[in-house]
């Protein structure tokens, strides 16, 4: 389970030289708090990988979208995201925030069957 209102994001998409150029984008969604999400980091090539690398240690959930990468690439660090990309990035923060609770419950279910019972005396 990665860290609550963090995702990752990206893409790869020819250059024409046999080979494909990376991108990728760190978002941060906090919902107590006003605002869209916003973009955390962005980057091509080697900042790209440098950046999945990042969120793989963390335990940050990855999704690829070449076209939502593209898009959220260019929005400057710390700013929030464009509207146009506020029913894509929606449907993926849902999908996390349930995926993320299902893995929670499983886990707790898990530590209560593993767990011995409680003593009764102090």
């Amino acid at each position: 389970m990665g860290r609550p209102g963090a995702s990752g994001v990206n893409g790869k998409r020819p250059t024409g030289r046999n080979e494909a150029r990376e991108v990728a984008v760190a978002l941060e969604y906090q919902p107590d708090r006003a605002g869209a999400p916003r973009v955390l980091a962005a980057g091509f090539g080697e900042i790209a990988r440098r950046i999945l690398e990042i969120a793989r240690h963390e335990g940050i959930h990855i999704h690829e979208d070449d076209t939502l990468a593209r898009l959220l690439a260019r929005v400057p660090p710390g700013s929030e995201i464009p509207e146009a990309a506020y029913q894509l990035v929606a449907e993926l923060l849902a999908f996390l925030y349930a995926t993320d609770a299902r893995l929670a419950e499983k886990m707790a279910r898990a530590r209560r069957q593993k767990m011995p019972p409680e003593s009764t005396h102090p």
